[in-house]
């Protein structure tokens, strides 16, 4: 039913459940399972940065992408044993909504899968969640999971 599935992940634990639900259909299926993180860069922590809402000038791109690689190195490896399927990490910087999308384009996939909820669950009550937005704007199926 499914050769390529999409797993946004962003630690939280709607998307680790989304990620066990994913590797389990996707086992069935012998199909790969692709695990997006998109991370969020640090905020500024001086006065000046603080009240502008800017992002930290002390981190690097690099620094960034590799703790987006880290997150998903260790939800892979909570899951225990290694899965039967073959799973490519996958991390993107810029909106959150966007990168999913752009991703599920570029990447042709059969189903996304993403938890309800992410880590910012206010942010996301008030403005629309990112998996609201995917929900309705995605290329393929739709598989939304509630921890």
């Amino acid at each position: 039913m499914y050769r390529s599935v999409l797993v946004p992940v962003d630690g939280s634990k709607h998307s680790r459940h989304a990620l066990e639900v994913a590797v389990a259909l996707a086992a069935g299926d012998e199909a790969t399972v692709r695990v997006l993180n998109v991370p969020e860069w640090p905020k500024a922590d001086d006065a000046l940065g603080v009240a502008a809402g800017a992002p930290s000038l002390d981190v690097t791109r690099e620094e960034v992408l590799q703790a987006g690689q880290d997150l998903i190195r260790d939800l892979l490896s909570a899951l225990g044993k290694s899965p039967a399927v073959d799973i490519v990490p996958e991390v993107a910087l810029g909106d959150v909504t966007e990168a999913i999308l752009a991703e599920a384009e570029r990447s042709h996939v059969d189903a996304i899968v993403m938890g309800s909820r992410g880590l910012s669950d206010f942010k996301g009550m008030v403005l629309g969640s990112v998996s609201h937005k995917v929900m309705h704007a995605a290329p393929c199926k739709t598989i939304i999971v509630r921890a």
